[in-house]
């Protein structure tokens, strides 16, 4: 566990440090929609490292699988949320 932990270490820290340098109501909207951008891709990457790396411990792994969902997750409501303040037509069921 203890090899994982820190093979696993640079991938959480890139995460992390994806989703720290959010200060939304200092942005313009195109900064904004780039950062959740990058921070989608930051995630995908998590998770696509992680499944080439499986945790040997189901139960961490199962965390660090829902803390990437969780930063993916901010991301795509974020991204959705932004995509309707431009477009108030659109319609969530599409």
């Amino acid at each position: 566990m203890d090899a994982w932990q820190a093979a696993a270490l640079p991938v959480v820290q890139a995460l992390s440090a994806v989703g720290s340098r959010f200060n939304i109501s200092g942005n313009s909207a195109p900064a904004t929609v780039a950062a959740f951008d990058e921070l989608k891709s930051a995630a995908q990457g998590a998770k696509t490292w992680y499944l080439n790396h499986p945790c040997p411990t189901p139960s961490a792994g199962g965390h660090f699988l829902g803390m990437v969902e969780a930063y993916r997750a901010m991301a795509d409501v974020t991204l959705d949320n932004l995509a309707r303040l431009r477009d108030p037509e659109m319609d969530s069921s599409d």
